[in-house]
């Protein structure tokens, strides 16, 4: 739209009111534009967390929707960090390979936390999660991350703590979370 509206204004340059008026409309466009993409949330956003024997994903859709992806056996670091990010309910809760220890974190987090529903796949069967031109996989090997048909490993930004990946489909931005 931009761009068409400084075309019309580049050709009826020699009438300088309605160039004028173009160009303001124009501009009048790009800031509204631009305000309204600075006060959204992105449009998917993964917080990886490292603990001792699995690394659960939270994974945030457009600052709303929240699912729990391959929470492992250590309920008290999830419930921790679940706290910490003031999240009391789960969309979903994707588990790879159900087990005793997993099944009991579960429990415990589903009396802590409102759990819409829980997801049991195969424990070969990645989960994809795309916003655009990214892509995030979960599978047994951890989290990667794909943008632009190459893969990147989230595990080789993940010393300690946490790293939280945001995109808003086309960029990433990588951060390690406290």
């Amino acid at each position: 739209v931009i761009f068409y509206l400084l075309l019309a204004c580049a050709l009826l340059l020699p009438r300088k009111k309605p160039a004028l008026g173009l160009a303001t409309a124009a501009l009048a466009v790009w800031v509204v534009a631009a305000l309204a993409r600075a006060g959204t949330a992105p449009d998917l956003s993964v917080m990886v967390l490292k603990l001792p024997r699995s690394h659960p994903a939270i994974v945030t859709f457009q600052g709303t929707r929240r699912w729990l992806v391959d929470p492992g056996g250590s309920a008290s670091s999830v419930e921790k960090a679940l706290k910490a990010g003031g999240i009391a309910r789960l969309d979903k809760i994707v588990l790879f390979a159900p087990g005793k220890g997993v099944e009991r974190a579960v429990k415990r987090l589903g009396e802590k936390f409102s759990i819409a529903e829980i997801e049991r796949r195969p424990g070969d069967a990645p989960l994809k999660i795309c916003s655009g031109r990214v892509c995030f996989i979960f599978g047994p090997q951890g989290p990667t991350l794909s943008k632009g048909g190459t893969e990147y490993s989230i595990m080789t930004f993940l010393k300690s703590g946490a790293v939280d990946v945001t995109t808003d489909g086309i960029k990433v931005q990588i951060k390690h979370a406290p």
